[in-house]
C-alpha cells in the first residue's frame, strides 16, 4: 500500500510550454516582458442634467421634504409638497393639480402616491407628472452643480479618486462638446490618455454641466480618438495606441451617463462611413475597444424613462463586450468604477496553473488560481492567488468569455495581504542553522548576510520584502508607509493545499498522528518571486507565515530596484507529504527554486501555522532545481526510509537567474 500522502492538487491546464535546446533556452518571462498598460478612456456625460442631485435614501411618501426653488417656469417658485406638477421640458415643473386625487387617472394616482412620479397619457395628451414632495426629495434642499449631492460633483470626486488610486493604467478623460442644440454635439478631449495625473485631475475639476445629451455622437467620437481620426467637431488627436505595442495593447472605454439621448444625427452618413476598410492603417490586426457603461442617477434625471435609459446603456455595453452598471449614489458609482477597473486589470493578468483539489480526498469545495501581472520596467511583478467557490457539479461558474464570475470569488490572497500591516507579517529565514525572524530589529539579519553595501541598504531591503513603500511608488514622499501590493508573482509554482492527514494506513502510529492533527489549520503553500515560500490560510487567504531560503538572501536587494529585468526566487512547485521519521509521523513540504537556484529544501509543517526547518540539499553537479520532488521509500542499510527523488536540473551556468 502506498504510504505517502501527497496532499497536492490536480492541474487542469499548463501555464506554458518551453521549446528550447538543452544548452540554451529563452526565458519564458520574455513572453510577458512588454510593459503593456491598458488604455482607459473615461467618457463623462456633462449635460445640464448632471447638475441635478442624487439622493442615497429611497423616496418615502410619508416624509415631508424641505422645499426647493425649482418649481415654476422661472425656477423660483417653491414646490408645494401636496401639489402635482407637470414637466413639459427638462428641469421645468409647472402646476398641474392641487392634489394627487385631482389627477384624472387611477394609475397615475397610484404611482404618484407611491413612487412620486408618473408618465402616460391623460385625455389624449402625454404628460410627465411629479408630486411636489418628490421634487423636493430629489433636490434634497439644494439646487445646482455646487450642491454636495449634485451628480457632476460626485462624478468628478469619484473619477479623481480613481486616478489617484490606480497604477498600471493609462487614463484619459473626454466630455461632451459645449453644444446648445440637439444632435449638434459629440465629444471633446478633457485630457488625452497618458496625461500626467495631476494635470488630468485639474482638468476634470473644470468640467461643468452644459447642453444636451448626444450619446451616440459622443461614443462615435470616442472610437475616432482610438483610431486617431477627426471628431465631429473637427478635433484630431493622435491615437493613444502605442506604436511599439500596436494590436497587443488593450483598450477600454468607461462611459458614464445619466439619461437618454437628446436629438438626432444623420445616420445615413455614419452608417456607411469607414465600414469597408480600416483608415487607421498604421496598426495591423484588430484593435477592439471594450465598452463598460455606467448609468448614474438615471432615476433622478429620467424618472419616467428609467427602463429605456438603462436599456440604451446596457445594450451599448453588451455590444461593446463590457459590463453595464446601474448606480444612484456616490458609493455605488465608486464601486462600479472600481469593478470596471478590476475587470480591465484582470484582462491583463497572466494565469499560472490552476489548482482544483479533489473533493473526495481533501474536503475542499474551492478551486485556486494563481496569477501575476508582468512589468517590464522593474524586477518585482505583482502576484495573485484567488480562491473560487465551485458549484454543485464541481466547476467554477464563468462568464461567456471563460472568466470566472466575480460572484464566485471567495478571497484573493494578494488583496488580503495588502491589507495587512508589514510589521505584523511573520517572515522567517535561516541563519547559522537557526530559524530567525526577518526583521530590522533582529541583529542576526546582518548587512553581510544580505550582501549589501550599507546598513541603510540592509534596512531598505528588509522593509521592501516585508511590504513597505521604499521606492515611493505612489510618489507622495513617504517611503515608510505600506506598499499598495506586497505579494510577488506566482509564476511557475503551482500552489499545494495542505489539509489534516487523510490516509487510511494500517499503522497505529499514523492513526494517532491523524487524530492529533485532525483539526489543524488548512493552508495553501505557494512559492513566489518575492524571495519567499508563503503559507495562506485556506479559509480566508490570510498569510500565516513566509520563509526565505537562506541561499536567496543576498539576492533580495535586487527586488527593490526601480528598473531592470524580472527576477526568480522560489519559482518551483512545492509538494506536501506525510512521512515517518524514526517513529514519528510528520507532514513536510519539499520545494526547489527552478531558475532561482540549485537547492531543494524541506520544512516540517506538521503544525501548519509554525514551520520548522528540516534540511536543504545541493550538490556540485546539481543543476537548477526544476523538478517537483517525488517521495518514496528506499532501503538504506536494511532500513526502509523516506527519500526525495529529483532530476538533475538545467546547467546553472547557462541561465542562472538567482535573484539577479
Amino acid at each position: 500500500m502506498n504510504t505517502v500522502n501527497r496532499v497536492t492538487a490536480v492541474s487542469l491546464i499548463a501555464a506554458m510550454m518551453l521549446l528550447a535546446a538543452p544548452a540554451a533556452f529563452a526565458d519564458d518571462s520574455d513572453i510577458f516582458g512588454a510593459n503593456i498598460k491598458p488604455n482607459v478612456l473615461i467618457m463623462l456625460d456633462n449635460s445640464l442634467s448632471m447638475s441635478d442631485n442624487v439622493n442615497s435614501q429611497s423616496y418615502a411618501p410619508a416624509t415631508t421634504y424641505a422645499t426647493v426653488s425649482t418649481c415654476g417656469s422661472s425656477f423660483n417658485s417653491a414646490c408645494a409638497s401636496a401639489k402635482v406638477y407637470r414637466s413639459p421640458s427638462w428641469h421645468t415643473y409647472l402646476s398641474y393639480a392641487n392634489s394627487i386625487s385631482a389627477v384624472n387617472s387611477a394609475s397615475a394616482q397610484t404611482a404618484l402616491s407611491t413612487t412620486g412620479y408618473w408618465s402616460g397619457t391623460i385625455s389624449g395628451s402625454a404628460v410627465n407628472l411629479y408630486v411636489g414632495n418628490y421634487i423636493n426629495y430629489q433636490y434634497a434642499g439644494c439646487v445646482g452643480v455646487s450642491c454636495p449631492n449634485a451628480k457632476m460633483g460626485i462624478a468628478k470626486r469619484v473619477i479623481n479618486n480613481l486616478l489617484d488610486s490606480v497604477a498600471g493604467v493609462r487614463f484619459g478623460v473626454m466630455q461632451f462638446t459645449n453644444n446648445s442644440s440637439p444632435g449638434a454635439g459629440g465629444g471633446t478631449m478633457v485630457a488625452e490618455i497618458g496625461t500626467n495625473v495631476t494635470t488630468m485631475k485639474a482638468a476634470v475639476d473644470n468640467i461643468t454641466p452644459f447642453g444636451y445629451t448626444p450619446l451616440g455622437e459622443f461614443l462615435y467620437d470616442g472610437g475616432q480618438y482610438f483610431k486617431g481620426l477627426a471628431f465631429r467637431n473637427g478635433e484630431v488627436h493622435a491615437s493613444p495606441i502605442q506604436a511599439s505595442i500596436g494590436e497587443c495593447q488593450p483598450n477600454f472605454i468607461i462611459f458614464i451617463s445619466d439619461g437618454l439621448q437628446n436629438g438626432t444625427m444623420d445616420v445615413r452618413t455614419e452608417a456607411t462611413n469607414r465600414r469597408t476598410q480600416d483608415h487607421a492603417s498604421s496598426f495591423t490586426g484588430t484593435q477592439n475597444v471594450i465598452v463598460h457603461t455606467v448609468g448614474f442617477g438615471i432615476s433622478a434625471s429620467e424618472p419616467g424613462n428609467v427602463v429605456a435609459a438603462n436599456d440604451v446603456l446596457r445594450t451599448a455595453a453588451q455590444n461593446g463586450g463590457g459590463q453595464f452598471y446601474d448606480t444612484n449614489s456616490e458609493p455605488q458609482l465608486e464601486e462600479a468604477l472600481q469593478d470596471a477597473i478590476r475587470r480591465i486589470i484582470q484582462a491583463t493578468f497572466t494565469f499560472a496553473t490552476p489548482v482544483v483539489p479533489t473533493t473526495s480526498t481533501t474536503g475542499s469545495t474551492k478551486a485556486y488560481l494563481a496569477a501575476f501581472q508582468s512589468d517590464a520596467s522593474r524586477p518585482f511583478w505583482k502576484g495573485y492567488l484567488k480562491a473560487y467557490q465551485r458549484d454543485s457539479s464541481g466547476l467554477v461558474p464563468v462568464d461567456g468569455t471563460g472568466v470566472p464570475l466575480s460572484s464566485a470569488l471567495v478571497w484573493e490572497a494578494g488583496q488580503v495581504l495588502s491589507g495587512a500591516a508589514a510589521s505584523s507579517r511573520t517572515i522567517y529565514t535561516l541563519v547559522s542553522g537557526t530559524r530567525e525572524l526577518f526583521t530590522k530589529s533582529n541583529s542576526n539579519i546582518s548587512q553581510s548576510l544580505l550582501g549589501v553595501a550599507s546598513s541603510t541598504d540592509r534596512d531598505k531591503t528588509i522593509d521592501f520584502v516585508r511590504g513597505l513603500d521604499v521606492l515611493d511608488e505612489d510618489q507622495d514622499g513617504n517611503t515608510s508607509e505600506e506598499r499598495s501590493w506586497k505579494l510577488g508573482d506566482i509564476f511557475h509554482s503551482t500552489p499545494v493545499l495542505v489539509t489534516p492527514p487523510v490516509l487510511a494506513l494500517n499503522d497505529a502510529s499514523y492513526q494517532s498522528f491523524k487524530t492529533a492533527q485532525a483539526s489543524r489549520t488548512k493552508v495553501l503553500i505557494a512559492g513566489a518571486n518575492d524571495g519567499m515560500i508563503h503559507a495562506f490560510r485556506e479559509s480566508d487567504g490570510a498569510e500565516l507565515w513566509a520563509f526565505i531560503p537562506p541561499q536567496l538572501l543576498t539576492g533580495l536587494q535586487n527586488l527593490h530596484s526601480s528598473s531592470g529585468d524580472h527576477r526568480y526566487y522560489v519559482d518551483a512547485s512545492p509538494i506536501a507529504v506525510d512521512i515517518k521519521v524514526g517513529s514519528t509521523w510528520k507532514t513536510i513540504v519539499v520545494f526547489g527554486l527552478r531558475r532561482g537556484g540549485n537547492y531543494y529544501y524541506a520544512l516540517d509543517i506538521t503544525d501548519t501555522t509554525n514551520p520548522q526547518w528540516m534540511w536543504s540539499f545541493t550538490d556540485s553537479k546539481m543543476g537548477e532545481t526544476w523538478s517537483e520532488p517525488a517521495i518514496g521509500k528506499v532501503n538504506i542499510g536494511g532500513t526502509a526510509k523516506f527519500a526525495a527523488f529529483v532530476g538533475g536540473g538545467y546547467d546553472t551556468g547557462t541561465n542562472n537567474d538567482l535573484g539577479k
